[in-house]
């Protein structure tokens, strides 16, 4: 779009700085990892040039950002339905949010979903500052290999029924309810296996509830990987139990890799799957998420799914969003 793009990450490590610099982004180092606010506010006023925005997103470059933007416009993201500082004093997070979206001219809200919470919460006052734009992911057509590894791999002898998942191990995800739906999967379908990327603070707390389940002879455990797609194309059926979704990333990247999802019925996923997904699961019920599963695989639901889930897709490319995203910039 003839933009000039920079990145300026405040802390932890820089796993995607090839990625920009690949694509022709300047990313700038300068305030990485600095510990004290007011430095950062004054270190950031120096990209306070003409025709510049900032767009920031998650607590502390919003709170810098909101704060150094004297004369040029900013602008916010928010991507949960959660409170802007989630494990603070709720009216504190309350009034933090607002202040913020008080000096930015437009927040973009990554879902309808979103946009309610941030509403009904009492985080944002202002429902006019409020634009959604829904995430947009590549869209690669099919080639001819990619179809052909996945009919080898469902005709080789002995296959697995391969389930799986791509979440942080926290609450928010709801893996008892995943281990608990996928206990009954196996006795059902004694093929079926279970594969679990991601880490998080409940990893070995729900390990050891598979341990209790007696099917942990059943998981792979395979923590943080990059290699989503090549993951994804191994899967026979993706799995989220999530109580609550600001989005969703994930839903994309498994329908853009033709994997069937069985997800709970909450928040942003009918807006991304649609509410006629007949997969969809009643949310923190184990009973549902394994008749699902059961439904698919017994009736033979595969190619009905895709066939949905791609016209679905269609609906959320990674152009829609980026011209979505400059508009906001343009007319703000």
């Amino acid at each position: 779009m003839g933009l000039s793009v920079s990145v300026i990450p405040l802390k932890g490590k820089t796993e995607l700085l090839s990625d920009f610099e690949e694509i022709g982004v300047n990313v700038d180092l300068s305030l990485l990892n600095k510990p004290f606010l007011i430095q950062l506010v004054l270190l950031l006023r120096k990209f306070n040039v003409a025709k510049l925005s900032l767009h920031a997103h998650l607590p502390r470059a919003e709170l810098i950002a909101s704060l150094t933007s004297l004369r040029n416009p900013f602008f916010t993201s928010r991507h949960n339905a959660e409170q802007f500082f989630p494990r603070a004093n709720r009216l504190i997070s309350r009034l933090m949010s607002r202040f913020v979206i008080l000096r930015a001219r437009k927040v973009i809200a990554i879902s309808f979903a979103v946009r309610e919470f941030l509403l009904n919460s009492r985080e944002a006052k202002d429902s006019d500052k409020i634009v959604v734009v829904h995430y947009g992911i590549e869209i690669q057509k099919k080639t001819e290999s990619t179809d052909r590894s996945a009919v080898d791999r469902t005709t080789s002898p002995n296959p697995e029924f391969k389930i799986g998942t791509i979440a942080r191990i926290d609450k928010q995800k709801d893996f008892p309810t995943l281990l608990m739906a996928f206990q009954m999967i196996s006795k059902r379908f004694p093929d079926a296996k279970l594969y679990i990327v991601g880490n998080g603070s409940l990893l070995h707390e729900m390990q050891q509830l598979s341990r209790d389940l007696q099917i942990d002879h059943l998981i792979t455990w395979r923590g943080r990987i990059f290699d989503i797609d090549d993951y994804l194309k191994t899967l026979d059926l993706f799995i989220l139990t999530s109580v609550y979704e600001g989005f969703g990333l994930v839903l994309l990247e498994a329908m853009k890799n033709s994997v069937p999802i069985v997800a709970s019925r909450n928040s942003a996923i009918p807006e991304v799957l649609g509410d006629d997904h007949e997969l969809l699961a009643e949310t923190g019920s184990s009973l549902d998420f394994y008749n699902k599963v059961e439904k698919f695989r017994v009736n033979n639901k595969k190619e009905e799914v895709l066939s949905y889930q791609e016209k679905r897709l269609g609906l959320f490319s990674a152009s829609k969003m980026a011209s979505a995203i400059n508009l906001v910039y343009q007319i703000a």
